[in-house]
């Protein structure tokens, strides 16, 4: 369920709501999740298929990693809006160039975000 954690050792992971807000395709009502880890003073943000939901812009970490393609997921603009709300310090892309999405939206989601973020593009 969102927000209910399991703790291993010294590693933290939190269920976190990732839902469409207007799409059909992932509804809010069936709380399914994308994760954060935490060890030590990292913590990670696994966005799953999601949007940019207001639970994900009050998030404070140092990594997320966003699915980005528009269909089931965010779009790279929306991406870097979160990214650019949220400044954690290293963003890498998901997703994307299979079913939907493409290397462009990869490309234009590291041209939309601003410093100090690391973007990766794999």
């Amino acid at each position: 369920m969102p927000f209910e954690e399991a703790k291993i050792d010294d590693i933290t992971i939190q269920g976190f709501p990732a839902y469409n807000i207007n799409k059909p395709f992932h509804p809010k009502s069936n709380n399914w999740l994308g994760f954060i880890i935490k060890h030590r003073d990292v913590s990670i943000y696994i966005a799953g298929d999601s949007d940019v939901t207001e639970e994900a812009k009050q998030l404070k970490v140092n990594i997320m990693i966003l699915p980005v393609g528009g269909t089931y997921t965010i779009t790279d603009k929306e991406a870097a809006e979160l990214v650019n709300l949220t400044k954690p310090d290293l963003a890498i892309l998901i997703h994307y160039g299979d079913i939907v999405g493409s290397k462009q939206n990869a490309e234009n989601f590291k041209k939309s975000v601003q410093p100090p973020t690391k973007i990766v593009i794999l």
